[in-house]
């Protein structure tokens, strides 16, 4: 398509897969920080947005062929060929989550020896410690599950009835999944990594790609300069740490 006729239909489609508070439901009035980070920055430029629920594996592969433009989230280290925003939206916080009967907590990368890790396909933690990506790559140990619906609600259970004995993910998604499973103290935050998860938006390595890169940069950067992105942040408790 060209850039005539992009420009001319105004809509552009992008990959997701429900991860709240940052993605909830993209029609709803409290679509997530994420939706309403994308939602923006693409109206502040003209063009609609239009949501498509899949597996994040699948999302990322589509992204990469170009049969989709955008993906709505994901971090740096995630694929090589799909192209990221100028700037970062939010930040995650990657914490280790265990059973409440479990006495352990994370203190660096040995104290992970002897430990079932649960592991979810696609994760890549590179920017955050190479050596916990380094683990989760070649440790025996390791228990993997697919980012599909319900993903963080399998992984809990998969905790709390001892299948497996950690699980790293970003403090506010597993909260608010424990929550809605009224799991809250079944499952507990058992230490963090150090360094903060930046998320970007993924485009699409083509000419549609391109397009909506520059045009979600021109919007994203309106939402910065008018504290617009602090008050969709705040709203859901999420964070972005520069």
């Amino acid at each position: 398509m060209s850039m005539q006729a992009l420009a001319q239909e105004g809509l552009v489609h992008i990959g997701v897969l429900k991860y709240p508070p940052y993605i909830i439901q993209p029609d709803r009035s409290y679509p997530g920080a994420q939706v309403e980070v994308l939602r923006k920055s693409f109206e502040n430029v003209g063009i609609e947005t239009k949501f498509d629920i899949l597996p994040y594996t699948r999302t990322i592969q589509h992204v990469e062929e170009g049969t989709l433009p955008v993906v709505g989230m994901l971090n740096a280290k995630t694929s090589d060929k799909v192209r990221l925003s100028k700037h970062h939206t939010l930040s995650l916080v990657q914490t280790f989550f265990v059973s409440k009967t479990k006495n352990w907590s994370y203190e660096g990368v040995h104290s992970l020896d002897g430990q079932t890790i649960l592991s979810v396909e696609g994760y890549n933690y590179q920017n955050v410690s190479p050596s916990y990506q380094f683990l989760i790559e070649s440790d025996i140990n390791v228990m993997t599950i697919k980012a599909v619906k319900n993903y963080l609600q399998t992984a809990a259970y998969i905790l709390s009835h001892g299948r497996a004995d950690v699980f790293n993910e970003d403090y506010a998604a597993m909260t608010y999944a424990l929550d809605q499973m009224e799991m809250i103290g079944v499952v507990k935050a058992a230490g963090t990594l150090p360094i903060k998860l930046k998320q970007y938006v993924g485009f699409a390595p083509n000419e549609e790609g391109d397009f909506f890169r520059q045009k979600f940069d021109e919007g994203f950067e309106m939402l910065l300069t008018s504290g617009e992105l602090d008050r969709i942040l705040k709203k859901y408790d999420a964070t972005r740490i520069p």
